[in-house]
């Protein structure tokens, strides 16, 4: 079985957190799916706290690993759950988390390089890289005060961007970003409109353009993820997967047939 389908995904209802767990053998997949959050009052790391106590001790004495989504390094040095919840989300707990308890933390998301090329089998390198940015500046908005203002917080992003994605012809510019928003929505960008910036972001509900950029991005992203989760199990090592709810749920299928 593939990848659950989008339309499978939207006739189904699932509450976040979205939570579960495949054994295989001697080994178990715990699979955390979050609502995105940097608030750590939120109710969902409660739940969090919980399933992890669970998974270190089925896990304990065995090979283990922390699958987080987006890369390796979402705490930027915060010391403390409530500062790695303020810099990272969810991800940023779980880093913490997993460095407490002196368990790896790796990611199972596709090399960069990988991604865009699958991407520009369909999409032009100026829409492939406004889905990147304007996914960003929608989880700017989401954190809370204090943050970095946006330009900077952006321009780092960008910087980023453009040093892993081999595109040495492209403008990575915060100024070339904008200009694109305003050529493909003919207004300027506005972080106080979260609600059209949410639907721009959404691959579900395919309300505009870039939707479908991030359904594309986010079946290339769950299918290689689904894989790499996979084989760290077939190898012999438990694996704590934290991603976001909608992950979680349309690689479920896809993980239990892999390891059935």
């Amino acid at each position: 079985m593939a990848l659950l389908s989008y339309d499978e995904y939207v006739q189904s209802h699932h509450q976040w957190p979205y939570t579960y767990i495949i054994r295989k053998g001697d080994q178990a997949l715990y699979y955390f799916g979050e609502a995105h959050s940097f608030d750590p009052a939120h109710p969902e790391w409660q739940v969090l706290k919980k399933f992890w106590a669970e998974f270190l001790k089925e896990s304990e004495g065995k090979d283990r690993i922390v699958c987080i989504e987006g890369g390796v390094g979402h705490r930027q040095g915060a010391t403390t759950e409530r500062d790695s919840i303020l810099q990272g989300g969810g991800m940023g707990l779980s880093e913490f988390n997993a460095e407490a308890a002196g368990i790896p933390v790796v990611t199972t998301e596709p090399p960069v390089t990988y991604e865009r090329a699958e991407l520009e089998k369909l999409f032009s390198r100026e829409e492939i890289q406004y889905n990147y940015f304007v996914r960003q500046a929608y989880q700017w908005t989401q954190m809370l005060e204090p943050r970095e203002p946006f330009d900077v917080y952006m321009r780092r992003f960008l910087h980023y961007e453009e040093e892993r994605s081999g595109w040495a012809d492209f403008d990575f510019s915060l100024e070339a970003m904008l200009k694109l928003h305003r050529e493909m929505h003919g207004k300027e960008l506005d972080l106080t409109d979260t609600d059209f910036l949410y639907d721009l972001n959404n691959p579900v509900d395919l309300k505009t353009k870039n939707s479908h950029v991030s359904r594309a991005e986010s079946i290339i992203r769950d299918e290689y993820c689904a894989d790499a989760i996979a084989g760290y199990i077939k190898k012999g090592t438990s694996v704590f997967v934290h991603f976001g709810g909608t992950h979680a749920v349309m690689q479920e299928p896809h993980l239990r047939e892999l390891l059935a």
